[in-house]
């Protein structure tokens, strides 16, 4: 799992009794959105006197309000829509409204919120271009993700987290050239900034720049040690240059930090089989299972530890959920597909071979081993077409050439024995 925050960070009081301050010292922190008070505007018998400026905090629905001296009191939203807190209603509640659905992940309408919002006030801030701009992403709209963050960033430009997040959309657009441009900004601005660095080194990992990709890594941890993303996706890397020591040390750490990591688990899993350790990584791979019991990957993955071991049950059980819960997840249907044809199961083989061909057709081995099954069945067309299929995707494939001449034998003996039949009636 690699660790690309979207999410805005904020601190929750800002307190100033100058309203261009106050907005600015609010952008500075990403804390509250500072509103302006209307004196003139208040009701006579409010029980709130000298209103300066609103502070609206993004994770319940309470507003603050100050007077000059910087006191601050709490009221929730039904004072505002009964006209206690006049000055830009609609801004607040809408503000909050949109956030409290953004909390809680309920993408499609804070995004309908916030749009309404700036529309309306195009004025607005870069954080809330920010906020708009990860509802777009969380959508998969990464053009209006993208063009919300170009807006965030002609407003600020000196917001390292705005520049990650840039970076971030870019790169899932697959301009890798402007997210690398972008992230490595987010660290000139603020070179603490433990997931700016992080994300670099994921870009730099799929870029090839490895020894760039561990320094930024290392910097991360350096600054927070107690990110478990950080531990796992250092681990990754370790694991793909052979480190396996070190890496499974990282993994390890990551599961310490946080027990529910269910990725963690899993990647922990997947190298302990690598290391031959398979009680333990049948351990792991429990545990993801039940933390996380959803993932196909998951289940095709300790479906192969219980393959190996022969426990051919349990495997079948696994294989069978992980294609139930991700039908198109092509090596799944191909590895039951090899599990069934040890058990004898020719025809389910068959099956499973076909599924994996169907959603990957340059699935090279899948067309050798359906070749193989059809041939052994006597199918000797349709077993010429898969072997000839295999080959022209992948000439190296195993005793293929032997496979084909096998079939052509057999098929030149059936039209023989044809002919012969003929020639007896």
């Amino acid at each position: 799992m690699n660790i690309e925050h979207l999410d805005v960070r904020y601190d929750s009081t800002v307190t100033t009794s100058d309203f261009d301050a106050g907005r600015k010292i609010g952008e500075k922190r990403r804390g509250d959105m500072v509103i302006w008070g209307d004196l003139e505007a208040m009701p006579q018998d409010s029980s709130i006197t000298s209103l300066r400026y609103v502070l609206v905090n993004p994770f319940d629905t309470s507003i603050k309000t100050a007077d000059e001296s910087g006191n601050l009191k709490f009221h929730n939203l039904s004072e505002i829509r009964d006209g206690y807190i006049l000055a830009d209603v609609d801004y607040v509640v809408r503000y909050v409204a949109g956030l409290f659905m953004y909390r809680r992940r309920v993408f499609s309408k804070a995004r309908d919120q916030l749009s309404l919002l700036i529309s309306e006030y195009p004025d607005t801030s870069a954080v809330l271009h920010s906020y708009l701009s990860n509802c777009f992403f969380h959508l998969n709209d990464l053009e209006n993700a993208k063009k919300e963050l170009s807006r965030s960033l002609a407003i600020n430009p000196e917001d390292a987290i705005i520049q990650s997040n840039f970076a971030i959309v870019l790169n899932n657009l697959g301009d890798t050239s402007e997210a690398r441009k972008h992230h490595e900004r987010a660290i000139e601005i603020n070179p603490e900034d433990a997931e700016a660095h992080n994300n670099l080194a994921n870009l730099l990992k799929k870029l090839g720049e490895t020894d760039k990709a561990i320094k930024h890594y290392e910097r991360a941890i350096e600054i927070n040690p107690e990110i478990a993303e950080f531990h796992n996706n250092y681990a990754n890397l370790l694991k793909n240059l052979g480190e396996k020591v070190e890496a499974r040390k990282h993994f390890r750490r990551a599961i310490e930090i946080n027990p529910k990591f269910a990725v963690a688990h899993n990647n922990l899993a997947v190298l302990l089989y690598d290391m031959g350790e398979n009680d333990e990584a049948s351990k792991h791979y429990k545990r993801a299972i039940e933390i996380n019991p959803e993932s196909a990957e998951f289940h095709y993955n300790f479906a192969n530890l219980l393959s190996e071991q022969g426990n051919s049950n349990e495997a079948s059980k696994h294989y069978e959920r992980a294609i139930e819960i991700d039908p198109e997840l092509a090596i799944a249907h191909f590895n039951f597909a090899n599990l069934l044809t040890i058990l004898g199961k020719t025809d389910e083989a068959i099956k499973h071979y076909r599924c994996a061909i169907e959603i990957n057709p340059e699935f090279a081995k899948a067309h050798n081993y359906l070749a193989i099954l059809l041939f052994n069945s006597k199918r000797y067309s349709e077993a010429m077409h898969h072997a000839v299929q295999a080959r022209k995707l992948n000439p190296n494939l195993p005793e293929i050439d032997q496979l084909i001449r096998d079939i052509d034998s057999a098929l030149v003996a059936l039209k023989t024995t044809d002919l012969s039949t003929e020639s007896g009636e």
